[in-house]
């Protein structure tokens, strides 16, 4: 604000660095301080520095094409504050960074969105090149130490390792968690994606140790717990490289990839499942060993579950303390074989593992036993509960080749639900996943609330045949067998897989 007599001076608070409530207001030479600006619309926790080792800047804050860069020094000049806003809804969409003073101006990727790509200010498009997110690890009420990453997360926002001492390019690299890519960040950046990013902590209620990538980071490189000191090797996620909105497995399981090179995933080294191997992370292939599962519920810690095997669950072996390696130990749940995370884990991508049951029981579960590589029985019984939950009373859905699913156990994923005959009165088993009409199943819904049928498809549509539990239902033990569908039969009610009906 300048008076029109004399427009080299500007309306200043006389209180420094800081205005606050009281303070003197008079005339000062134009030299764009933040006592120097004033707003319509109040701007306390919108507006604000991001900063940390380095202070991003825009030197020339109202003209598009010219750098964003880094400076050491905080100057309280108003080229030192910014203001985000979104795209969509509140925190429902990308982030595009305004400077405070030409708010039509947005902080934008020069070019392909490539290492070491430098940021400028441009008119503000909307595409993904001129959007943001911030990854919090340490929250205060103002402010939050983040990462601030494109819209995928494939890139960090940092300043140039090397240059000038009082002031940097900033631009796109590699996450690492130094200096120079961790942001103590005044404006609001966060979307529904930012939380897919997170450590992984040893523990039901600590978060001192996380999961970690070590050495050279690369291919091969071990995976231990380590303190709590924010690198982007302690922050997984489960979206692929280039995805905007997380998209889980196929079959609802989890790929962990760190931040820190998102191209690779924790694997079980080799497809090795043993008790004391020590997991890596290898070049993403899509397989089963680089797959997990969790074990719980969305919005508690949790077993993370090898898919390739049900019977092993990833823990720290060595207890819950720096160095630890992460290994494959059975399934026991202990505290060693928990993990959690800062906002829980809900809305990650991977859907949680829900244990089938009888609708009319629910406390009862679906189990398999006598496995062999030739296939097992499975009948229903009363759950031991938690203190005694063990893989082979997990499943899930898989969608076939075909229309329908098939239900697979994940204590051995080569077993599937298999009926041997298409007829009333035939027990049910676990054989070979072979993908053929006697292991494809249909939902269809049952009476009230009580879950939903699931159709044998190998069966003529006007008799339909239906998994069901013989004998008495809820006593230990009952076996499954087909009986003709009928959507007011309890013992043809079921919950899940994968807590989808």
């Amino acid at each position: 604000m300048q008076p029109a007599a004399r427009a080299r001076f500007c309306l200043t608070s006389l209180g420094l660095p800081f205005p606050t409530a009281g303070d003197r207001v008079g005339l000062a030479g134009c030299a764009g301080l933040i006592t120097q600006a004033w707003s319509g619309t109040n701007l306390e926790d919108l507006a604000g520095g991001i900063g940390n080792a380095w202070n991003v800047q825009a030197l020339q804050p109202t003209k598009a094409g010219s750098a964003i860069t880094g400076a050491s020094a905080v100057t309280f000049n108003l080229d030192q504050y910014w203001i985000s806003s979104y795209t969509g809804g509140n925190e429902t969409s990308p982030v595009p960074l305004h400077p405070v003073t030409d708010t039509a101006l947005c902080a934008t990727v020069a070019g392909p969105e490539v290492d070491r790509a430098r940021l400028i200010l441009s008119r503000c498009h909307g595409r993904a090149s001129g959007q943001l997110m911030t990854i919090p690890l340490i929250l205060n009420i103002a402010y939050t130490f983040s990462f601030i990453t494109t819209t995928d997360g494939s890139y960090c926002v940092q300043a140039r390792a090397r240059g000038r001492a009082a002031v940097r390019p900033i631009m796109l690299g590699n996450c690492t968690g130094n200096s120079r890519d961790f942001w103590n960040v005044g404006t609001d950046m966060f979307t529904p994606t930012s939380d897919q990013y997170q450590e992984l902590y040893a523990g039901t209620n600590s978060f001192q140790y996380s999961m970690r990538v070590t050495g050279s980071g690369g291919p091969g490189s071990p995976v231990v717990l380590s303190n709590d000191d924010q690198a982007a090797a302690q922050v997984w996620t489960d979206m692929v490289p280039g995805q905007s909105k997380a998209q889980g497995n196929s079959d609802g399981s989890i790929s962990l990839r760190p931040l820190s090179d998102e191209s690779l995933c924790l694997a079980v080294p080799g497809a090795d499942y043993a008790a004391g191997v020590q997991l890596t992370v290898q070049a993403c292939d899509g397989q089963l060993d680089q797959e997990f599962v969790r074990g719980g519920p969305q919005n508690t810690p949790t077993d993370l579950v090898a898919a390739g095997d049900g019977e092993f669950c990833v823990a720290a072996a060595g207890g819950i303390d720096a160095g630890s390696a992460i290994e494959l130990e059975p399934c026991t749940q202990q505290a060693d074989q928990t993990w959690s995370t800062f906002f829980d884990w809900y809305g990650w991508a991977g859907q949680p593992l829900t244990a089938t049951g009888p609708a009319a029981y629910p406390s009862d579960a679906l189990i398999l036993s006598g496995a062999t590589a030739a296939g097992g029985q499975v009948a229903v019984a009363a759950s031991p509960g938690p203190a005694g939950w063990a893989t082979n009373q997990d499943w899930l859905q898989v969608a076939t080749s075909g229309v329908g699913i098939e239900v697979q156990s994940f204590y051995d994923r080569s077993l599937c639900l298999d009926a041997p005959a298409a007829t009333a009165g035939t027990q049910l088993t676990a054989a070979p996943c072979a993908g053929g009409s006697a292991q494809t199943f249909n939902y269809s819904p049952a009476s009230g609330t009580n879950g939903a049928l699931w159709e044998l498809t190998a069966t003529p549509a006007k008799a339909k045949l239906c998994v069901a539990i013989g004998a008495v239902t809820g006593s230990a033990d009952s076996p499954l067998e087909l009986e003709p569908c009928s959507a007011s039969q309890a013992n043809e009610a079921w919950f899940g897989p994968m807590g989808q009906l």
